[in-house]
């Protein structure tokens, strides 16, 4: 069974922003919206998890691939990135979602948190996703 983190050790700090929090996305005309602000997440595994997102964006910019309305999942070791998108949102976009919670974390503090991404000043949001960790497996050896 996979469990979530949840050890004192890993709490996030309450210097926290007040939920929700919103967040402009610098050099665009987008925002998140992050809430449900959890226990921490190792710095490395973010920044190794938003780099292949990004990396998977480029591809499929340079390719011209369209977006599906599937949830997208993204895992980087005990990391994993949950989208589901909910209007029409292109590659781009999620380059953009993904630059804005590196920002906001890199602001405040790598932690686990749900959020929406929207437009700057209207309440409709593209897509909602989390950020979450999990411990390895435990396996019982017989």
């Amino acid at each position: 069974m996979i469990t979530p983190i949840a050890s004192t050790n890993n709490l996030s700090s309450p210097s926290l922003p007040n939920e929700p929090n919103y967040y402009p996305i610098p050099s665009s005309d987008e925002q998140l919206k992050l809430y449900s602000l959890g226990p921490k997440i190792r710095k490395a595994s973010c920044v190794s998890l938003f780099q292949a997102v990004k990396r998977d964006v480029a591809y499929n910019v340079k390719n011209g691939n369209a977006m599906s309305n599937h949830p997208l999942h993204y895992d980087m070791g005990h990391v994993h990135l949950i989208f589901h998108v909910t209007v029409a949102m292109s590659w781009h976009d999620l380059g953009t979602m993904v630059r804005g919670l590196q920002g906001w974390m890199e602001k405040w503090e790598f932690v686990q948190c749900d959020f929406d991404m929207g437009q700057l000043g209207v309440d409709r949001m593209f897509g909602t996703g989390a950020l979450v960790a999990f411990d390895e497996p435990k396996i019982a050896l017989e």
